[in-house]
């Protein structure tokens, strides 16, 4: 069976360079990172909740010229 993650987290995670990158970016361990990517009731379902995890990803893609918006951390459909 495959494994599919939630968006918008996954695309996130992977246009920022994967999991370590984005867990040394807002200072988590990666396996909370990961866990951004996973289904409710063992992940997130897909959010990145925390706006200020959200800043400090903003202002990482920034750095390295990697388009990142408050639009594309919101929910995608179901």
């Amino acid at each position: 069976m495959a494994f599919k993650h939630c968006e918008p987290a996954a695309t996130i995670i992977e246009r920022l360079g994967g999991t370590s990158v984005v867990a040394k970016v807002v200072d988590k361990n990666e396996s909370s990172v990961r866990r951004w990517r996973l289904k409710a009731p063992d992940g997130s379902g897909g959010l990145i909740r925390d706006d200020h995890d959200k800043l400090k990803l903003i202002a990482f893609a920034r750095k390295q010229r990697i388009r990142l918006t408050w639009n594309d951390f919101a929910p995608r459909g179901r």
